[in-house]
């Protein structure tokens, strides 16, 4: 076998910030921030150079004004006026090597953010994860593909039911072309210990299963997603597929497994992104391979995650992206099986395996803590240091002082300036 692949990632930041182009004219605090650190970000021309400014502040390597969150939240809208008001941006970072370090990095920025500016996320984070300026091999990237294709139903119950129905991050389950039965001519066929399981395993009645980590959520009872069928017949409508014919009132996903074996005969990248994408091509699902159809950025994005600066909540979840990006990538057939068919059945029988259980299975329980507390609203200072003391023990006394503006050329600094995420 080959040896691993060095992971890398990034991550993309939307959110609100405040503004203001006078200091003699403050901007004065929304409800609920009058307690909190920071306030607005000075900019001396108005909103335009926004991007440039909050650049300069955070040492991203981008930051742009998004068109996509234009419309201030109705919350905010007495707080605008020529003199200071909120922006949408999006602040992306370098690509870091999956270290230590590279993590602690994000961390570096995200508290920046959280100590010094007034911000508010109303909509997604997302994480690339990438080989570095490598393609991952085409055994990883399909069996990643696979293990986060027959995730999905699980892997959704990390994020607020108001990711899970996003159309800016559809489900590859509910709504990819392979889900719609498209499959893949003149392939080699898969491995024999998948080739052999079509509808159903073997123990999909056994009643429970692990302990789940605790003193997390029992197993929900209840399905994660749900057909939207106006969003379907959006896709339906634009299809040109000749081999999806679907009705809209009468689809249903084909089996995971019949799925998983179309995805793991794939021997080209463009394969893998065709049938992970949906029937609109501009659709970026909550698992993205898009970036594998053409030259450029080689990442697989992770685009669910809900909105958030928290320097907890941004590195669990990009450690969780990567974790199961290499867990995919590493794994054996003998190895990924078991998975694959534990989500097979917690699609039908949530009860039978969590979310908390995989987090548990990938020994990511400090970030399985996190995520728990941030659906609980519980995400503190105890919640975070404990994190920190899990995660990062030797640096925890150094990097709990408190913050100072970084410099443009110090932070992010163990990024790796030619990659593209």
């Amino acid at each position: 076998m080959a040896p691993p692949e060095r992971l890398s990632f990034g991550v993309e930041m939307e959110f609100y910030v405040a503004w203001y182009t006078d200091p003699k004219i403050p901007m004065p605090p929304p409800p609920g921030f009058e307690s909190k650190t920071g306030g607005p970000i000075l900019i001396q021309e108005g909103v335009g150079d926004l991007d440039a400014s909050m650049a300069l502040l955070t040492g991203a390597i981008r930051v742009t004004y998004d068109i996509s969150m234009s419309l201030t939240p109705d919350e905010l809208q007495d707080f605008v006026t020529p003199k200071y008001g909120w922006a949408g941006v999006e602040v992306v970072s370098p690509a870091l090597w999956a270290t230590d370090e590279g993590f602690a990095e994000v961390r570096t920025v995200c508290e920046y953010i959280q100590n010094h500016l007034w911000t508010l996320c109303k909509t997604g984070l997302h994480i690339h994860v990438g080989c570095g300026n490598e393609w991952f091999s085409i055994r990883s990237a399909r069996q990643i593909a696979a293990l986060l294709y027959a995730g999905d139903p699980v892997l959704t119950q990390l994020h607020p039911k108001h990711r899970r129905t996003n159309r800016w991050c559809p489900s590859p389950r509910l709504y990819s072309k392979v889900s719609m039965g498209k499959k893949m001519q003149h392939a080699p066929e898969p491995p024999s210990q998948l080739s052999d399981v079509s509808q159903q395993s073997t123990v999909a009645n056994i009643p429970g299963k692990k302990v789940t980590i605790q003193p997390l959520p029992v197993r929900p009872t209840e399905k994660s997603y749900e057909i939207e069928r106006d969003y379907l017949q959006i896709l339906l409508d634009v299809n040109t597929d000749p081999e999806i014919q679907q009705d809209v009132k009468t689809y249903n996903p084909i089996p995971i497994m019949e799925a998983v074996n179309e995805l793991l005969k794939s021997t080209a990248r463009g394969t893998i992104a065709e049938l992970m994408g949906t029937p609109l091509f501009s659709s970026r699902p909550a698992y993205n391979f898009q970036h594998f159809r053409v030259e450029g950025s080689r990442t697989i994005e992770f685009r669910q995650p809900t909105g958030t600066v928290d320097a907890a909540e941004v590195v669990s979840q990009a450690r969780i992206a990567v974790h199961l990006c290499e867990f995919g990538a590493n794994a054996s057939i003998e190895q990924l099986l078991p998975l694959l068919l534990d989500f097979e059945v917690a699609e039908q029988q949530p009860a039978w395996y969590n979310v908390y259980d995989l987090l548990a299975d990938l020994n990511l329980h400090p970030e399985a803590k996190v995520v728990y507390a941030a659906f609980q609203g519980t995400v503190d200072e105890k919640v975070r240091r404990e994190y920190w003391e899990a995660r990062e023990p030797d640096q925890l006394e150094e990097q709990n002082q408190p913050n100072e503006p970084a410099e443009s050329d110090k932070t992010w600094r163990r990024f790796l300036p030619s990659f593209k995420i």
